[in-house]
């Protein structure tokens, strides 16, 4: 009987927390889709000082790139100089969910639907508190766009 009550006050206490956490994961997922969707640079500091940017251009025979940060920045600017020009351009998602990864980190995943195409691709970010603040230290997506693969290996 100990151990029923003892477990029960462990999931009272506990759960709570949990559920608290995933929350504020979902919350900053919601900000970074909104921010992005502005074209917004505040974006920028959404991202941990070294994050992993990864990129999964489908063509004939699908490519991972890992684009390094600086590169991100450059495309966050010229999309956000030329913001007047992608009005209404913006990235919706379906299918979110937050998936603790354990050390304070949370799996967000979901299928990122461009406004512009008929299709959606895979996506997920990691986040980590840091400073007493989350940020993405891992991000993926499945693009259609060539342009990503300059930044694959160079043979």
């Amino acid at each position: 009987m100990k151990k029923i009550l003892y477990l029960i006050i462990f999931i009272i206490t506990i759960l709570p927390a949990v559920q608290a956490s995933e929350q504020d994961a979902m919350k900053f997922f919601n900000r970074y889709v909104t921010l992005s969707n502005q074209w917004s640079l505040e974006v920028v500091g959404m991202y941990s000082a070294n994050p992993v940017i990864k990129r999964l251009v489908l063509n004939n025979n699908p490519v991972l790139v890992t684009v390094p940060f600086s590169e991100q920045k450059k495309i966050l600017e010229y999309y956000n100089k030329h913001k007047f020009l992608l009005k209404g351009v913006r990235n919706d998602y379906k299918s979110v969910r937050v998936n603790e990864l354990g050390n304070g980190k949370y799996k967000i995943s979901a299928q990122r639907c461009p406004s512009m195409m008929k299709s959606c691709f895979n996506s997920y970010m990691i986040i980590q508190k840091q400073n007493g603040e989350y940020k993405l230290v891992e991000e993926y997506s499945e693009v259609k766009s060539k342009y990503f693969l300059r930044y694959g290996d160079k043979k």
